[in-house]
């Protein structure tokens, strides 16, 4: 394959780097599997430099890990890794969430937008597609949605703070994603976190978090 088949952005590294993480979602680089730079470099037909750039960057993502004098590898995430990932979500969009209600931030348009992405999601959930591609597709609109409300509150460190995790966050949210039978619970889960946002009801978006987020514990 020729990079230049795959590239849609600026930067050659950050092409790359998009295509090495599509496939560690898409699960063709597995958990453990070690990334060797010359023979990827070979693939893409293109230098090591641009692909020593790439997996420097996934590497301070969370999505690989290097160990001296073996190699980069995809870096596994076990059940307790999506836990802990899980909660800290939890803890920083419960305090947005209630402070989105206290403060009134939210506005038609806003929940125009929710919308919106939900009704992507339903498109993603019920297309004739394989499950791991759909599931890929479907992480992207769901931090989207949860993006948007994280952008709206301006709380500039809680933000950092879930930007830090972006990456960690889509990879748990497809394994998460993977452990259901389809995706339409989780598409109605963002829908009754829209409404009760819409009706002010804090307390209620807040449970549907968190009810949500402890499901995988039970795995």
């Amino acid at each position: 394959m020729n990079i230049s088949e795959y590239q849609n952005t600026k930067n050659l590294s950050d092409t790359i780097r998009e295509y090495i993480r599509e496939k560690i979602f898409l699960g063709e680089y597995k958990n453990g599997e070690r990334i060797i730079e010359q023979e990827l470099a070979d693939e893409l037909n293109t230098s090591r430099a641009p692909v020593r750039e790439a997996i420097k960057d996934l590497i301070n993502q969370g999505l690989l890990f290097s160990e001296s004098n073996r190699g980069t590898y995809v870096l596994e995430f076990t059940r307790e890794d999506v836990n802990e990932i899980f909660k800290i979500r939890t803890y920083l969009e419960s305090t947005i969430f209630e402070f989105l209600v206290n403060e009134d931030i939210l506005t038609d348009k806003d929940f125009r937008k929710l919308q919106e992405i939900v009704e992507e999601m339903k498109l993603i959930s019920n297309r004739e597609a394989p499950y791991r591609e759909k599931v890929v597709d479907f992480s992207k609109k769901d931090i989207k949605f949860h993006k948007y409300l994280w952008m709206k509150s301006g709380k500039k460190w809680t933000i950092k703070i879930l930007f830090d995790l972006y990456y960690q966050l889509r990879k748990a949210m497809i394994i998460d994603s993977e452990s259901q039978e389809d995706l339409s619970e989780d598409t109605k889960m963002h829908e009754n976190i829209l409404n009760h946002l819409k009706n002010k009801e804090k307390d209620e978006a807040i449970k549907i978090l968190k009810d949500h987020m402890s499901l995988i514990k039970d795995e």
